[in-house]
């Protein structure tokens, strides 16, 4: 489910759910256009990746005062914000890996500044801090000069100096500063070209304004087609950890009642429980896929996904059940939507050499020609 493959997959169980409604998906593309670019012209702060109305992520549903920016992390009840004066921003984007990134430069003083947030599968300490810093001292070992690790409350601290690139006197300046919270790692990188002694200021300047702050609850009225064109948009950028947030809250509203059309609503599974497991999430991929059958036992790609999910487990028995009852229930599949190859899906990979289960999806695949 992490695959290259699996995430073909997704794609295309994506736009065969959208091409059975009655809006075709080039029309839910352009309505979806249209609304981000809406929502770019009435923002400060925002990027491809952060034009949804509805996300979490406090730097694109408020307006910072001015000089004053907030980045956040898709999920996190919380933002980073500082402050910027004179500042102007030229990248504030989720990376497809859903590491959010954001860079911004003042020409008047030739600071730079960059803060990446990356969360990971645990706990982030201060010790990971020091760690990565190390890492990054070893990597520019044979041009760096002035090499200094220091800690203070809040951040751990890495500076040095480039002399020179390829001959020609650059005298660049970085002051690296990593804070732990939660599971997520919060990493500034300031940088200044023909630095002099004293201006390492600048940095601290900046840094001294930042500070965690809650991110306000979505704004309310949000409908479960709403979100779900929000994640469509990110799924289509295979911005599958992205996707999840938007995916999740149209679940959540379609739990309470059904509003999406039958197709939408396949996709809007589908489609969750492959970002889950695409970002390595298997319990939630599986609850997904479970609350799928719960709802609608006679769809086929359900099973089929499910017995990706286990195979990914490392359960052959689940999945040689689960991917059975999906051929056995392909009559039941969406018109013009055809069943996955396992011979071809890398979830099942691992069991491709097992005699059972090579003979099983074997005769599955034959069954549909």
């Amino acid at each position: 489910m992490k695959t290259k493959l699996a995430a073909m997959i997704a794609v295309a169980l994506f736009a065969a759910a959208a091409l059975g409604s009655a809006q075709s998906l080039e029309e839910l593309a352009k309505k979806e256009k249209e609304r981000r670019e809406k929502l770019k012209a009435e923002s400060k702060v925002i990027t491809d990746k952060d034009t949804a109305r509805y996300s979490r992520d406090a730097a694109a549903l408020t307006q910072p005062p001015e000089g004053r920016q907030r980045v956040g992390l898709e999920g996190k009840s919380w933002s980073v914000s500082f402050s910027l004066p004179g500042f102007e921003t030229s990248t504030n984007t989720v990376k497809a890996e859903g590491r959010r990134y954001f860079y911004a430069t003042n020409r008047k003083t030739g600071v730079n500044v960059s803060l990446t947030l990356e969360a990971t599968r645990q706990t982030a300490t201060k010790e990971g801090c020091r760690q990565y810093q190390q890492k990054v001292a070893k990597g520019n070992a044979s041009v760096a000069s002035d090499v200094e690790f220091s800690d203070s409350e809040r951040f751990s601290f890495l500076g040095f100096t480039l002399r020179e690139v390829q001959g020609h006197p650059l005298n660049q300046r970085y002051l690296r500063a990593c804070a732990p919270r939660e599971d997520v790692y919060v990493d500034f990188n300031f940088s200044k070209v023909q630095f002099a002694p004293g201006e390492e200021k600048l940095f601290m300047a900046i840094l001294d304004t930042a500070r965690f702050e809650d991110v306000p609850e979505p704004p309310r009225g949000a409908s479960a087609l709403d979100l779900w064109l929000e994640g469509s948009a990110l799924f289509r950028d295979r911005n599958y950890r992205g996707a999840i947030g938007p995916y999740a809250k149209a679940l959540e509203l379609e739990k309470k009642e059904r509003k999406l059309e039958r197709n939408y609503w396949y996709a809007l599974i589908d489609n969750l429980g492959m970002a889950y497991g695409i970002s390595g999430n298997l319990k939630d991929a599986k609850a997904t896929f479970e609350y799928g059958i719960s709802q609608d036992p006679q769809y086929p790609l359900f099973h089929y996904n499910m017995a990706c999910t286990y195979a990914e487990l490392n359960d052959k028995v689940n999945a040689m059940e689960q991917l059975t009852k999906a051929f056995e229930l392909r009559a039941n599949a969406i018109p013009g939507e055809k069943m996955p190859d396992p011979r071809k899906d890398d979830s099942f990979a691992r069991f491709m050499k097992d005699p059972e289960f090579s003979a099983l999806a074997e005769r599955l695949a034959k069954s549909t020609q």
